[in-house]
């Protein structure tokens, strides 16, 4: 849904006025923006392009939009980080929330098909963070004054907690995208190779949708980046090991196909005797044929399993108390339901921080401390 005046009949949607000033559209709590970005991120995920194997059977499973929204699945498919910790960032006091910059950056985001990216970087001017440089942070949205939580991105020592630091300008030397610093309206910068093969930050824009034999994908220009989708119904192919690829359009189900090769939507390369686009079949109901080779795929957010080359229900019905056992495609967060997780044959609550674990899945945090075998704070995620 996208917002073009102000709609005093929507909660979440507010005019800040002042005397005669003209009225400013936004998104008036942060909760409210993680779910509409949920939102935003299902609508991304299956208006553009095909993508992948993994992302087409994503998107089989999920079934559409809608459903995809309800799980909130789609920001996770995106590479977009947790959404659902940024109302604790706000509560804690470690950021300040725009609600004015958050309907601008969904408003973007619903238009451009170039949103494969982390949110902090996409719409890096919703959150204004409170954490003075040098000082401990998880998230980049705590950082005060546009910085970055540096945790070792570069160096691929990941650390927690991170470090505040400021981003580093435009045209500089650079060893992460995380550490180059946004551009107008929190839009998104990135470390790159120049010509000569030196990585330096750079401002990346969305080009014009491409044609059919045009190129697609990640270029670089004289004027920094530039991120071109195709036009509907056409795919960004792309060369081994490369960011930039042709529009081509999707094999039908059928024809041959190579890991380089798009398949028609709904359907993805079957990797049997011989490649070929295969549709993707996903069984809603039990005693249903099912193989993982042949994308004859179980709902798992149906509580579905493929046991043997047949679809069966899982266990239990999610409850507290309820019998629940291992079942492969179906999210722990489906076994057993909201809070609980299966321990010993039964669903039972999540742990709280301090008490002993021995897996992330047992603490209500999502965070097991393997130096303790305690669950602690969720942090850098």
């Amino acid at each position: 849904m996208r917002y073009l005046r102000c709609l005093v009949s929507v909660a979440s949607i507010v005019c800040a006025c002042s005397g005669d000033e003209a009225e400013v559209p936004s998104i008036a709590t942060v909760a409210a923006f993680v779910e509409q970005a949920h939102g935003a991120a299902c609508d991304a995920l299956y208006r553009c392009g095909t993508g992948n194997n993994d992302l087409a059977v994503t998107k089989a499973l999920l079934g559409d939009a809608g459903r995809c929204a309800g799980l909130r699945a789609g920001a996770a498919a995106l590479g977009w980080g947790d959404l659902n910790e940024l109302p604790a960032t706000v509560r804690l006091g470690k950021a300040r929330y725009n609600g004015v910059a958050a309907l601008r950056c969904l408003t973007r985001l619903r238009a451009t098909c170039d949103v494969a990216h982390p949110l902090a970087e996409m719409c890096g001017d919703v959150f204004a963070g409170t954490v003075a440089a040098g000082a401990a942070c998880q998230r980049h949205e705590d950082c005060a004054g546009g910085g970055w939580c540096d945790r070792g991105q570069a160096t691929g020592a990941m650390r927690c907690p991170g470090t505040c630091a400021a981003r580093i300008a435009l045209g500089s030397e650079c060893m992460a995208s995380e550490a180059c610093a946004l551009g107008a309206d929190g839009q998104r910068a990135e470390c790159f190779p120049d010509a000569m093969g030196t990585s330096r930050c750079i401002r990346v824009r969305t080009g014009a949708t491409a044609d059919e034999g045009m190129p697609c994908g990640h270029l670089v220009t004289s004027g920094g980046g530039l991120d071109i989708p195709c036009a509907t119904g056409l795919a960004c192919v792309f060369a081994s090991g490369s960011l930039a690829g042709t529009c081509r359009r999707p094999q039908a189900v059928g024809a041959a196909c190579s890991e380089t090769t798009a398949c028609a939507p709904g359907s993805a390369c079957a990797a049997t005797t011989t490649m070929r686009c295969t549709a993707i079949q996903v069984r809603r109901g039990a005693a249903e044929r099912c193989s993982a080779a042949t994308f004859e795929l179980c709902d798992g957010n149906a509580r579905l399993t493929c046991r043997s080359g047949v679809c069966a229900a899982a266990t239990g019905d999610g409850a507290m108390g309820s019998t629940c056992a291992a079942a492969t495609g179906v999210p722990a967060g489906v076994l057993c339901g909201a809070g609980l997780y299966c321990a010993a044959g039964r669903c039972a609550a999540r742990k709280a921080d301090g008490q002993g674990c021995a897996g992330d899945v047992e603490c209500a945090s999502g965070v097991c401390d393997r130096a303790t075998s305690a669950c602690a704070p969720r942090t850098c995620r």
